[in-house]
């Protein structure tokens, strides 16, 4: 075993002492077969374990990986979540039907179950809802004799010294392999962007290893380059292709850490019950001659533990922003979720239905599909529209052609105060209304788009006329009504709605008719990565992303709705996609990695109640 180093931090950068921590104010750490130094107090204890803890440093390498710690029987266990140890230590998390245990393989036979380690939800202290899913390392990290210490949000681990002992290039069917050889089991991770990876090993490299490594390009590889870091080593691969998937797997007999770059898009079957009313699943699914790489949660919307809701929005004034899904679903506190609905990427603002507690933050446009829910899980996929009428109390009536919606066309507009507390001018020669409660209090011709804001009267709503429309003139104090109805009817079942499209899945038959939608001529001829959601017979969710086939691009139009329904999905509904396309769960993206991933205006979140 190695001594327990006491660490403390200077910025960025770890200093270490030889002098172990105190354990209940004994001399040094008790001899347990976790290694985890403890608080001396319980008070302490109980402050640690009321902190957000999402910094871990291995072996003086700083990362954002959620972990937790709890008393159990007297003794301090400490959990990571599932994806911060596949993405900080390189383990590999192994399909289980019990969303309390899971199967891990790490330097061991490829699929084998190396350990089966206990899981559990959400924070020790029960007061917030559920973000990830924590694996309890405590035993597994003792056994491999490392140590582990706690110090505030920061989780300190320091493994036992390894050494690279040779490094490999080969060629397969699918692509390249490279192969670095080591002394031991060591943490390995892996950092990848389009055209670069980059794969950090927790292993020291001798000068003679570097000189006899020649690196040398190959059908996935531009060029390797190896770099010895403090303690580890540093292997930057240039890919041909931003369509190449890397890999990481971790072997035994002898240790190894092999490093695929894949052009097939291959990824390995997953069927992981990751809590009681989620599973996560991944695999090659056919079609044709073409393989795709999907992955998927069902989910279970009737389950009493989770709710659904539209994220997103309304991260700004005036329904203005985007964020990446990986920042967008933490900071709202969701466990899962996916990207949802088309915006202008120039102004990033909707373009689609988001309907949240009954009240529209965005209205539906072009007919196009949607999705609309309730918490009794409850839903429907269809196309859907809004249809607004303005009455002037002469009895005239103007159709409102679009509620709270970055959709520009000539013609009336309604802004609420939904959309924020100003509205901006999209076009030019816009006409504004002000009406509070169901009185005109206001009229103003504005020359240019994106002059300042308007306000948007707290108990009313702005009419903005764009184009040849004609303008009428409004005397302050004249009454107004506004009717509305949706079809199909929304109104007092389906509180939460969020609109994409085009309709894929209707009654188990494809409905496809992305032109009947309003989608452009390039963009049903597209094909690209895709986001789906969708329903089984039983009622379960289908969320699905769906990237590149092998040796080629992602799905048409035609082939995700195929792909849905073997997914078993009677109903589904097509999303944004492209780099948008984006699937989340405990943390982090599950299919594809988050520098790849583009920003979103909203998406559809899951959520977990606190645990009792």
């Amino acid at each position: 075993m190695l001594s327990l180093l006491v660490v403390a931090l200077l910025g960025s950068e770890i200093v270490s002492n030889s002098n172990p921590l105190p354990i209940d104010g004994s001399k040094s750490c008790a001899d347990g077969v976790a290694r985890v130094c403890r608080e001396p107090a319980s008070t302490r204890l109980s402050q640690t374990l009321s902190q957000q803890r999402n910094q871990i440093v291995i072996n003086g390498k700083r990362l954002s990986v959620p972990w937790t710690q709890w008393q159990e029987n007297g003794r301090v266990r400490i959990g990571i979540s599932d994806m911060g140890l596949s993405s900080s230590l390189g383990v590999e998390l192994l399909s289980t039907s019990n969303p309390k245990q899971q199967a891990i393989q790490w330097y061991a036979p490829l699929g084998q179950t190396q350990a089966i380690l206990t899981a559990r939800l959400g924070e020790s202290d029960r007061r917030s809802a559920p973000q990830f899913r924590y694996v309890d390392v405590t035993d597994w990290i003792g056994q491999l004799g490392w140590q582990m210490v706690p110090q505030g949000n920061t989780l300190m681990v320091q493994t036992s010294p390894s050494r690279v002992l040779g490094i490999r290039q080969g060629t397969q069917a699918w692509g390249e392999r490279l192969v670095v050889n080591v002394d031991r089991s060591t943490p390995v991770r892996l950092n990848h962007a389009p055209g670069k990876a980059i794969v950090s090993v927790d292993a020291t490299i001798a000068p003679q290893l570097l000189e006899e490594f020649e690196s040398k390009p190959g059908n996935a590889i531009s060029s390797v380059k190896v770099s010895p870091q403090s303690g580890r080593t540093e292997i930057e691969i240039m890919l041909k292709s931003k369509g190449v998937r890397p890999q990481i797997v971790t072997l035994n007999a002898p240790y190894r850490v092999a490093i695929d770059l894949r052009l097939d898009g291959h990824i390995p079957t997953k069927q992981i019950q990751w809590s009681p009313g989620i599973q996560w699943r991944q695999q090659m699914v056919n079609l044709g001659s073409s393989q795709f790489p999907v992955v998927w949660l069902e989910v279970d919307p009737k389950h009493p533990d989770l709710h659904l809701r539209p994220i997103g929005g309304q991260s700004q004034p005036g329904m203005q922003g985007t964020l990446p899904l990986v920042k967008l679903a933490p900071q709202v506190g969701a466990a899962a979720g996916i990207n949802a609905g088309f915006f202008n990427r120039n102004n990033r603002l909707p373009l689609g239905a988001i309907l949240r507690d009954g009240v529209w933050l965005s209205g539906p446009i072009l007919n196009r599909g949607a999705i609309a829910w309730n918490d009794r899980g409850e839903f429907l996929i269809d196309r859907l529209s809004l249809t607004e009428t303005l009455i002037a109390a002469t009895g005239e009536r103007s159709p409102i052609l679009y509620l709270n919606s970055g959709y520009v066309k000539a013609g009336l507009s309604r802004y609420t105060p939904a959309w924020g507390q100003t509205y901006t001018t999209l076009t030019n020669n816009e006409t504004i209304v002000s009406v509070s409660g169901d009185r005109i209090i206001g009229q103003t011709d504005i020359p240019s788009a994106r002059s300042e804001g308007v306000p948007i009267p707290p108990q009313g709503y702005l009419l903005v006329y764009r184009g040849d429309t004609p303008r009428p003139f409004f005397l302050p104090g004249t009454s107004v009504q506004v009717q509305r109805s949706s079809f199909p009817a929304l109104e007092n079942r389906y509180p939460f709605a969020l609109g994409a499209g085009p309709l894929l899945v209707k009654q188990g038959r494809v409905v496809l008719n992305a032109e009947a939608e309003g989608f452009s001529p390039a963009f049903i001829r597209q094909k690209a990565s895709r986001s789906a959601i969708g329903l089984n017979p039983q009622g379960r969710l289908i969320i699905a992303a769906v990237h590149d086939r092998a040796y080629g691009k992602g799905p048409s139009l035609s082939e995700i709705a195929q792909i849905m329904q073997r997914l078993g999905a009677v109903e589904a509904l097509n999303l944004d996609g492209g780099s948008s396309t984006g699937l989340y769960l405990g943390g982090q993206l599950r299919d594809r990695s988050p520098r790849s991933a583009a920003r979103i205006h909203n998406g559809l979140g899951i959520f977990l109640k606190p645990q009792p």
